[in-house]
């Protein structure tokens, strides 16, 4: 058993070496393409956002629709950034170093062909494919509830403004693919290593994305594992139920934590500069703000809660409550037997993860809220879910057929 478990933390061990070698040696790479290569459609495209705005608002009137051209010009900036050599180039991010910025893997080879408007236009055809693609693939293994779950729920985002920025499509791209990943190589029946696919997710991420909705990496995919355990109606008790949910959550943990340690780390030997003391700076006031920006977490809440529901999607809100509330009438009438429903409260905590973010990243929760809180897909997708899949409709269709008019016989 120990050399069981020993072989097992090795795995991990291996994954965390073998992906932080990737990273820097992509990097490294990426920055090796001469600037003159990406230096045109790199100011080109600098010069469209400025045109544009740093913050529109193409498709809806809302701040929660609204684009992040501001970090989209940084991207452009920090793809031309030089450094000594490639390797302190790719450390650095022109002095933005405590991020990966992993991103510019494909950004620098992009711009050596195309420019921002194309870049741009091709993020949004990768989004709606792969999109299409979890839809699809969501159908087949767990049936048209879980697709009508997800698409539903995502539509509550402002979906058509996600793609039309490259700082908030990374997340929903890593998405996408780790569930594609999920529902063709785990299963309930296939006994393998979750947390590992977790851990892997949390790095991924965390080597491309600058912090706008990481969480929801772990929280969707997570759902949509319990909803393929709940279908499948495998002898499945709660305990090991809440035991594969802990270990994954903080498989994610260690994979997105222990990468982001190790580009401090990284490059404050490669720069000979402390970045560690940057980040740490930077991660208490992400944490707890400061004497210009103090930290009110009810007011943070509030912002949150109401950016997904707010100005035009007012309506919206009041929508969504009377669709859960048919399905919570109906699942009060025709749930499914206490064996899954305990099981299904599982995805109920994991509703929960969002506001466990809020309250530990408080202030950036606060200043961001224009973004972060579409992490809040985990929480409708969570409460959606557990409705479709723990309402009998078999038994809710049979019952209302019992009310309908019988067909008279020769008509």
């Amino acid at each position: 058993m120990k050399k069981i478990r020993n072989l097992h933390l090795f795995s991990y061990f291996i994954v965390f070496v073998l992906g932080i070698s990737l990273f820097t040696a992509a990097l490294t790479l990426v920055f090796c393409i001469p600037n003159q290569a990406v230096i045109g459609n790199g100011q080109s495209g600098i010069a469209y956002l400025e045109q544009e705005g740093s913050y529109p608002q193409i498709y809806f009137e809302t701040n929660a629709a609204q684009l992040d051209n501001y970090t989209d010009q940084l991207m452009l900036k920090t793809a031309l950034a030089e450094g000594r050599n490639p390797l302190e180039a790719a450390m650095s991010m022109g002095n933005y170093a405590r991020y990966w910025h992993g991103y510019q893997v494909l950004l620098r080879v992009l711009l050596v062909f195309f420019n921002y408007e194309q870049i741009r236009y091709g993020y949004i055809m990768l989004f709606f494919i792969l999109l299409t693609a979890v839809l699809l693939a969501l159908q087949k293994r767990i049936g048209k509830r879980g697709a009508f779950g997800f698409v539903i729920s995502l539509c509550a985002l402002y979906p058509l403004s996600i793609p039309a920025s490259m700082q908030f499509s990374h997340v929903f791209l890593i998405t996408f693919g780790g569930i594609l990943v999920l529902l063709r190589w785990y299963t309930p029946q296939q006994k393998r290593d979750l947390g590992l696919f977790f851990f892997a997710m949390g790095m991924v991420v965390n080597f491309v994305d600058l912090l706008t909705a990481p969480l929801l990496t772990l929280g969707i995919p997570l759902l949509i594992y319990f909803c393929m355990e709940i279908e499948s109606r495998q002898e499945t008790n709660w305990q090991k139920g809440f035991r594969t949910l802990v270990t994954s959550s903080l498989a994610w943990g260690l994979g997105y934590g222990g990468c982001w340690l190790s580009k401090w780390l990284l490059a404050s030997v490669i720069l000979k500069q402390n970045v560690v003391a940057d980040a740490l700076e930077s991660m208490f006031f992400r944490i707890g703000g400061n004497e210009n920006y103090p930290l009110d977490r009810a007011k943070m809440l509030q912002s949150n809660f109401e950016l997904l529901f707010s100005d035009t999607g007012k309506r919206i809100f009041l929508i969504w409550m009377a669709v859960l509330l048919v399905l919570f009438l109906l699942w009060i009438g025709f749930h499914k037997e206490k064996r899954l429903l305990l099981q299904g409260t599982l995805l109920l905590m994991i509703a929960a993860y969002p506001y466990l973010w809020f309250m530990v990243l408080a202030n950036h929760s606060d200043i961001h809220a224009w973004f972060v809180y579409r992490i809040q897909w985990i929480t409708l997708l969570g409460v959606a879910m557990y409705f479709l899949y723990l309402t009998d409709f078999k038994r809710c269709a049979a019952a209302f057929r019992r009310y309908l008019p019988r067909r008279k016989e020769g008509s």
